[in-house]
């Protein structure tokens, strides 16, 4: 797409009113998703509580001394933002605008976390806002853009996890193995789709659609580096996740540790969680004590909430530092003429 398109500044009215509609979803159904997404939360929770006391908890962390538990958080946070701002950055500039400055994908990348902590869902809206005012981008090709990376995302976790159910023998149990079946069922249908010639013809008005832009001009070049990008996170939070449970007395064999730790760290990003908690206590509590009888279920359970809480107060204060940056991206739109290097 020519530069000049993308960065025009003033589009036609006719392509103006359904995009800013795109961007003001409506309230009760962004309030229901809300809602559905914090009783899945505090429904796992509370699965994962059962029967544990407080006293309990507390005995799960005695002996744990505070910097083995902050220092795997620290380098499981730097990969996080690391890998998610090259993902976003290389992205938004190939599909969506070319001349992005790094600075602004640092500046929505973790200024969103905030929203995260807060509001999930409205970090959907933080891309597709700022690339329409800056760059009137349609909001659905900005979001059909970011959620690329969240299937790589997920395709990375897959990976690892399918690798070590195959190569290991280790049991995940039926329900997440029918999960991680009906993901690579459906990831075949969409790469043959998108890539088969045969198939490049079904569905034409689907692959024309805003949605599906980036997703139609994926080359596998491009998401392979996507894929190594989230590979390499997940194998740096498995590492971490193997030191906080070492601190807590777990042995993990490597084929646990390969299948444990992606789920953990994708669950606390599902719409099964609320600000990181939901997600990573069930899945603690389903492999490392109902499972794999690695730890009491008290001890999975408080693993699990100190997980969830250390990363949530890093997200809370890396986002913080960039939230004034990030107002300013979402409230000013780029002067007409501005150029960027």
């Amino acid at each position: 797409m020519p530069r000049d398109a993308i960065a025009s500044s003033s589009p036609p009215a006719e392509a103006a009113a359904p995009a800013e509609r795109a961007l003001k979803p409506g309230r009760l159904r962004a309030l229901l998703t809300s809602l559905v997404t914090l009783l899945a939360a505090a429904g796992l929770v509370a699965w994962a509580g059962r029967g544990v006391s407080l006293d309990e908890l507390r005995a799960g962390l005695n002996g744990v001394a505070p910097a083995w538990v902050a220092l795997p958080l620290a380098l499981f946070a730097f990969s996080f933002f690391t890998a998610d701002v090259l993902g976003f950055g290389l992205a938004w500039r190939r599909h969506l605008a070319p001349d992005v400055p790094w600075s602004h994908v640092r500046a929505l990348v973790c200024g969103k976390q905030v929203l995260f902590a807060v509001v999930p869902v409205l970090t959907k809206l933080v891309g597709p806002l700022y690339f329409w005012r800056h760059w009137r981008i349609h909001p659905l090709r900005t979001f059909g853009t970011s959620e690329l990376i969240s299937a790589c995302e997920i395709g990375a976790v897959m990976l690892l996890v399918t690798a070590a159910m195959l190569f290991t023998g280790v049991g995940i149990g039926p329900v997440l193995t029918s999960i991680v079946g009906a993901w690579w069922a459906a990831a075949l249908v969409a790469l043959l789709w998108l890539w088969s010639p045969r198939l490049q013809s079904a569905l034409p008005r689907l692959r024309n659609m805003s949605l599906f832009y980036a997703w139609v001009r994926l080359k596998p070049r491009e998401l392979s580096l996507q894929l190594g990008l989230r590979l390499a996170y997940q194998l740096a939070g498995v590492g971490c996740v193997w030191l906080l449970l070492a601190a807590l007395g777990a042995r993990l064999s490597f084929a646990q540790l390969l299948a444990f730790g992606p789920l953990l760290l994708l669950s606390g990003f599902l719409p099964v969680s609320m600000a990181g908690y939901g997600g990573p206590q069930g899945v603690a509590v389903a492999l490392l004590a109902d499972k794999w009888i690695l730890m009491t279920r008290a001890q999975a359970l408080a693993f699990s909430l100190v997980w969830s809480t250390g990363l949530l107060l890093i997200e809370l204060g890396v986002g913080a530092m960039f939230v004034p940056a990030l107002v300013r991206l979402l409230r000013a739109p780029r002067p007409a003429g501005e150029e960027h290097g």
